[in-house]
């Protein structure tokens, strides 16, 4: 007679209320990925087997099968009820390292003391874009934008006003 398998437990997590908190919005974050997942794979599904039915006399399971695996791989990414992390000395991947990221980038941008234009200008590094106003010559190390905005220059043949404020 054989003996059931041991169940692996969560291991003990800070019941802090901000620990909590952070729990609740990564898990709202979870749901609405799954969810949007959902919304996409339900007409996927319809089209993946009238795909097989019409176009793979041989095997009309695989476009569907394929989409099961794709569903399979897409949850474990979410990993929506932590069961990643409940194997120890797991690494985090998919939903919770974008979290943590994000969390991270949130945390040392704050500790700068910067603010959204910092972290608007750390986000557009990330996905490897610049704004149009950034885009001064090739190679140009890009704008601080926390640093004062420079003097306009003064237009060809104008002198400068006595007052010094330009007009």
């Amino acid at each position: 007679m054989s003996t059931p398998p041991a169940k692996v437990r969560a291991p003990a997590r800070p019941t802090t209320i901000p620990g909590l908190l952070r729990r609740l919005l990564v898990f709202q974050f979870k749901l609405a990925v799954d969810g949007l997942r959902d919304v996409v794979l339900s007409p996927l599904s319809l089209v993946a087997v009238l795909w097989g039915v019409l176009f793979s006399p041989r095997d009309r399971g695989a476009p569907f099968g394929a989409l099961l695996r794709f569903g399979r791989r897409t949850d474990d990414w979410i990993d929506l009820f932590e069961l990643r992390r409940r194997v120890p000395d797991a690494e985090a991947a998919g939903a919770d390292a974008l979290v943590d990221a994000v969390e991270r980038m949130l945390r040392e941008e704050y500790a700068r003391g910067g603010g959204l234009a910092g972290l608007q200008a750390r986000l557009e590094g990330l996905r490897g874009r610049r704004s149009p106003d950034e885009a001064e010559a090739p190679g140009a190390a890009p704008a601080d934008p926390r640093a004062p905005a420079p003097e306009p220059a003064a237009e060809p043949g104008s002198a400068p006003s006595a007052r010094g404020d330009g007009s």
